[in-house]
């Protein structure tokens, strides 16, 4: 059974914009990066114009570094778990698995195992994978072997065009979310049952903390905290830093990507 949930949520609803409590800037990373993701404990994890990918603490030391050209350009990174860091080469459709100092834990080519057009990828709680097939337009959860555990209805009976392919996922609190650009956010249940619709369209990037989603308005520069256990939403003004490309909120952090570099503040209580 599909449970629908289309909610039409605007701009025009949301309260005034707030100030985040936030402390004078730690750390300032001048680097060209195009990709950022943090972890649980306020790590950050950036993808250069090399497509390199660089780990920092919450106070802006590198701590490792990684490359390889063997897969073509690194798509996407996937930091839900800080001791597997999941990389996606969508050319090659292959998945990289990185343990916290970026040894090579394990590579999986999804090609050899059925899946010749994965769109997105991310880590399942329960330590499988989860991936969205394009050719059949699902959701699947698979483990290591290939072998489908859970599979959604095809995304094309609940709305999504059939030229567009979804770019992004996650899985939080038995939840899966699956960014579809041009339509929103697709929200799945750990069985691979679709939830409900969320309306913001054209995202970059976006978090769930708690019960929470967060991600940055580019058009705005206001990072919005939208509620996704009641309805409700808060915009927050940003640090003047010049344009921002990404914004990720940690534990005791927020982290602001510019063309210049990384923009470290503490978050205070």
């Amino acid at each position: 059974m599909v449970i629908l949930f289309v909610w039409t949520t605007t701009t025009s609803s949301w309260s005034q914009p707030a100030a985040l409590p936030l402390g004078p800037q730690i750390a300032f990373i001048p680097i060209q990066a195009d990709y950022l993701q943090v972890d649980n404990l306020d790590n950050a994890y950036l993808l250069n114009k090399q497509f390199q990918l660089r780990k920092y603490n919450s106070k802006g030391t590198l701590l490792c570094t990684y490359s390889s050209s063997a897969y073509g350009p690194l798509y996407s990174v996937d930091a839900s778990n800080p001791l597997n860091v999941l990389l996606f080469y969508k050319d090659f459709n292959t998945i990289v698995a990185l343990d916290n100092e970026f040894s090579e834990l394990g590579t999986y080519q999804l090609a050899f195992r059925g899946y010749t057009d994965i769109g997105a990828v991310g880590y399942a709680q329960d330590n499988n994978f989860w991936v969205f097939d394009n050719t059949t337009l699902q959701l699947k959860k698979i483990n290591a072997a290939g072998n489908v555990l859970a599979a959604s209805e095809n995304l094309f009976t609940i709305g999504l065009n059939l030229d567009e392919r979804p770019n992004f996922l996650l899985s939080r609190n038995n939840y899966v979310y699956v960014n579809a650009p041009e339509n929103g956010i697709y929200t799945f249940d750990i069985n691979g049952v679709y939830y409900r619709q969320l309306p913001f369209p054209r995202l970059p990037s976006f978090q769930v903390r708690d019960q929470q989603l967060w991600f940055l308005d580019i058009t705005t520069q206001k990072l919005v905290q939208f509620y996704l256990n009641r309805i409700g939403q808060q915009a927050y003004l940003l640090p003047e830093v010049g344009p921002i490309k990404m914004a990720k909120i940690g534990r005791d952090r927020l982290f602001l990507l510019t063309d210049k570099g990384l923009h470290i503040y503490p978050l205070l209580d």
